[in-house]
């Protein structure tokens, strides 16, 4: 064994130039089923519920790193594919990328800009939006017409409390805010419908559609057509 540079000893054999530790050398392997060595080749399977690799520390049945912030958990039962929790998980480390964080999804451009989706706080979903182009894009791609929307909002679970004012869709733009276009633009350059259909159920006590322009009444109609200023 000395001849072949192996050396045996006190439950132990190793190589005859065997130095413990990381920038040691050689190798042992111990009767307790220890073995240290530079490197290998594995052709099985292998396994490990503690160690570290890669800057990971193993667990029974995670991987993680810097202290905690990066976990992949495969006990999760929910999904299949496990749980990746991190402080973010991004697809790119810059330019066009997916950011997902505690709470929220940001979108980037190449130009670094970026689309932020929150939920919680005092909307189920709130979209910030740092570019230039379109904030929410949607485009009907059906191959064939369909009786469905667009967009479809339903409120079906309004109150009866006439002191809450909450209304389907509130488009509102800040009094300090700079923007010389419209504020809203509805266009239509095809079909045969009308480019708004408002109905209001007859119980109704308010009219179907109000304008006001400055805090003064244009109109109100249908129940008076008279400008009030």
């Amino acid at each position: 064994m000395g001849r072949a540079g192996i050396n045996v000893t006190t439950r132990a054999i190793q190589s005859d130039n065997f130095v413990t530790g990381a920038s040691g050398a050689g190798w042992q392997l111990t009767a307790e089923g220890n073995l240290e060595a530079t490197s290998g080749t594995f052709r099985g399977a292998l396994a490990a519920t503690s160690g570290t690799i890669g800057g990971f520390t193993i667990a029974a049945t995670t991987l993680s790193a810097n202290a905690s912030a990066i976990v992949l958990d495969s006990s999760d039962s929910s999904i299949t594919a496990g749980t990746l929790t991190s402080t973010t998980i991004r697809t790119a480390a810059s330019g066009t990328r997916i950011n997902l964080n505690s709470g929220t999804a940001q979108f980037y451009d190449g130009a670094n800009n970026d689309v932020t989706l929150a939920a919680g706080g005092a909307s189920d979903l709130s979209i910030t939006h740092r570019g230039t182009g379109n904030s929410i894009s949607v485009s009907y791609a059906a191959s064939s017409a369909r009786d469905t929307f667009l967009m479809l909002l339903t409120d079906s679970n309004q109150g009866s409390d006439s002191a809450i004012s909450s209304p389907v869709i509130k488009v509102h733009r800040t009094s300090g805010s700079t923007s010389i276009d419209n504020l809203m633009q509805v266009f239509q350059e095809g079909g045969t419908e009308a480019v708004v259909d408002i109905r209001q159920h007859s119980t109704a006590g308010a009219a179907v559609l109000r304008l006001y322009q400055q805090e003064r009444w244009v109109f109100v109609f249908p129940r008076q057509r008279t400008s009030h200023t």
